[in-house]
């Protein structure tokens, strides 16, 4: 496994509280609720990289393929959980 390194966030009161609600309800500490949902979004944050890249250099079908990339693999990733999770 590579170094895990802390970084802090700053949230607002609502966001703080939902995820603390849903610690809760599924026992589970929050830091470790935001984590994991940051690792399982991995993914997408890499195709919004190139997204963003694409759109700062001006290269508009670099971007739509990016976008499309993004929604594609979103939509598979989904398919996917409910298959395992809905048998």
């Amino acid at each position: 496994m590579s170094k895990q390194i802390r970084m802090a966030i700053t949230l607002d009161d609502e966001t703080r509280y939902v995820i603390e609600e849903f610690a809760r309800a599924v026992d589970k500490p929050a830091s470790t609720l935001v984590r994991e949902f940051l690792v399982e979004m991995r993914p997408q944050f890499r195709d919004l990289t190139k997204y963003a890249i694409a759109l700062k250099k001006g290269q508009k079908s670099k971007a739509q393929k990016a976008m499309r990339d993004l929604v594609g693999n979103t939509i598979a990733e989904q398919i996917e959980q409910d298959r395992r999770n809905y048998p």
